[in-house]
């Protein structure tokens, strides 16, 4: 946990007070002190989203390697390895790509020592030079699974410090520069939005792992 992540349960914490004193003040008939004390907090909170904006547009975009850990907290996944091939099995079950299949072999791994963990929304994507977004290719992807056996699910139980292997089957079109994968934890609404410095935060640019390929 760092220090902004302390600065946002803080200000959450008081936010909650202050709303709940609020509202007691309003009821116990004095609305002026009510409603000065909530427009003084609302503008505290509209500068620092602006401080967050503002950190997450000036701040680089994190690049990782092929097989560096994109971890939260103690979940954390990383590219082991990639190829590419215009179609995937044989016979009925084969599929081709409308561009070039990426079979991507993904490792996920546990950090914790004492507990067991899973990451329920997690999820993979791709993404290119011109930021175009890819998920995973269904037809790919059971076409893979076929040929090769079921692909654990990223959010398979994890024990403490254990790890699994799994593969996710992109279809990217031939003209995509600079492929890199993208680590989505949730893609809603979630705390790390109003965290100044979460690569997850207002408008931040993702985290992404630089892909290298080879081609079969």
């Amino acid at each position: 946990m760092t220090l902004f992540d302390l600065l946002f349960i803080a200000i959450f914490l008081t936010s909650v007070v202050l709303v709940l004193r609020s509202f007691y003040l309003a009821l116990r008939g004095r609305r002026e002190r009510a409603g000065r004390i909530l427009v003084w907090w609302g503008g505290f909170l509209a500068v620092y989203l602006g401080i967050v904006v503002g950190i997450s547009l000036t701040t680089p975009q994190r690049v990782l390697q092929m097989g560096e850990d994109r971890c939260f907290d103690d979940w954390c996944l990383a590219v082991d390895g990639v190829t590419l091939a215009p179609s995937i099995g044989q016979g009925e079950g084969a599929a081709r790509a409308q561009g070039v299949f990426y079979i991507v072999t993904i490792r996920v791994s546990s950090r914790a020592k004492r507990v067991s963990q899973r990451a329920p929304d997690s999820k993979v994507i791709l993404t290119d030079r011109q930021e175009r977004r890819y998920d995973p290719s269904p037809a790919g992807q059971k076409a893979y699974e076929a040929a090769n056996g079921p692909s654990a699910p990223l959010s398979a139980l994890l024990l403490p410090g254990a790890s699994f292997t799994t593969v996710r089957v992109f279809d990217l079109p031939k003209d995509a520069v600079d492929p890199a994968a993208i680590v989505l934890h949730g893609e809603g609404p979630g705390p790390g939005w109003f965290v100044i410095g979460d690569d997850s935060s207002l408008l931040h640019k993702r985290t992404a792992i630089r892909l290298r390929t080879s081609g079969s």
